[in-house]
């Protein structure tokens, strides 16, 4: 029986939210967990979770274990450790899964993608979360006469108290230092929403036209010796161009702490009908659409929905990994197309920066 090897740099707590995948892995696959963590107490309680994992103190004697095909590493470190375990992973010969954000600069993205296509390997983001088969079937359909002609494009997600490293995930601190996280929420669930548009309306061009950046003022929850840097709110109009020579704007907004009011919504308008798209699992594990369109002077709707995918959403990065990994068609930003998305994601501090319009270009390959 072929005989697959995980290999976790980071043995915190989404490491944890990665091995829950080994509970429903469905081939049959004997799978051997190794992992490594600058802090002994994380090692510890991997040990005491799954006895038979193999721990390491440093990267270096990790990767030096001997390479099985198929063999996939895992960077679930903060972020700024990204670009060298991944770097290091490549280098050894075995395919790579990183954590989001895919690194901390569009720099390093590319450097881990030419070192990933000089290795023969894939090099995969964990940005792909949100996709799903209720959205892959919205996606099947968008332009097959479901909306022709779109123009515009509404993100929303507001929460009101949802901070990573205060309200969520307290423990992490990490989260609200920007030279260790490379930002805040933007680059904490951008890399989710940016793929998810990008793998649904395919743009080979987006033009940021406006972002504002800022970090609602919040009292309560203070820490005295440690001050975020990062961004709790982020807006911007994004200016989609597709290949077909269409253009639309997404208007996009996602906060974790904001004095209005919170806010879920995906909706895509067209000339001849609308769609709500439910891009964030039910507790059943339901994902789908709403489509709405005028017949005859009356408005009509319909609600498409799909059950038959896991609700856990944290399992579906590395088994969609293992199927890129097998050849297979799976859900995972993977190469180019992850270093566009992310791409995306830091044009959209730029242009906060500049105050000026940013474009990102979709790499044309051969």
């Amino acid at each position: 029986m072929h005989k697959l090897k995980l290999l976790f740099v980071g043995a915190g707590a989404i490491t944890k939210m990665h091995l829950r995948v080994l509970e429903t892995w469905q081939d049959g696959e004997t799978v051997e967990v190794l992992a490594t963590d600058l802090k002994s107490e994380a090692l510890d309680e991997l040990r005491a979770a799954r006895p038979a994992a193999r721990t390491f103190d440093n990267i270096d004697d990790m990767l030096a274990e001997p390479v099985t095909d198929g063999d996939i590493v895992v960077v679930a470190t903060p972020p700024v450790a990204h670009f060298e375990a991944a770097m290091k992973a490549l280098a050894s010969g075995r395919h790579v899964l990183c954590e989001k954000p895919l690194a901390m600069t569009t720099d390093e993205a590319r450097q881990m993608n030419d070192a990933a296509k000089s290795a023969g390997r894939l090099l995969g983001c964990c940005s792909n979360r949100l996709l799903g088969r209720g959205l892959a079937a919205f996606s099947d359909r968008f332009g097959s006469g479901l909306i022709d002609k779109p123009y515009r494009v509404r993100w929303q997600a507001r929460r009101q108290r949802r901070r990573s490293g205060i309200e969520y995930q307290p423990e992490s601190r990490w989260f609200l230092k920007s030279a260790i996280s490379g930002g805040g929420v933007l680059m904490d669930w951008g890399p989710y929403d940016i793929t998810t548009m990008c793998n649904l309306f395919r743009p080979q061009r987006v033009e940021v036209v406006s972002s504002i950046v800022e970090q609602p003022k919040l009292g309560g929850e203070a820490m005295p010796d440690f001050e975020p840097d990062v961004e709790f709110h982020v807006i911007a109009t994004l200016r989609f161009h597709r290949d077909d020579g269409s253009m639309f704007d997404v208007h996009y907004e996602r906060a974790s702490a904001t004095h209005g009011e919170e806010a879920m919504h995906f909706e895509v308008e067209g000339v001849d009908g609308a769609a709500r798209i439910d891009w964030l699992p039910r507790p059943e594990g339901a994902r789908g659409y709403v489509h709405v369109w005028d017949d005859d002077g009356k408005r009509q709707s319909q609600e498409h929905y799909l059950v038959d995918e896991p609700a856990d959403i944290m399992q579906r990065p590395l088994l969609e990994m293992r199927k890129a990994v097998d050849g297979k068609p799976a859900m995972i930003s993977l190469g180019d197309e992850a270093i566009f998305n992310f791409a995306v994601i830091r044009a959209i501090y730029d242009a906060a920066e500049s105050g000026e319009s940013v474009v990102v270009e979709r790499e044309v390959t051969s």
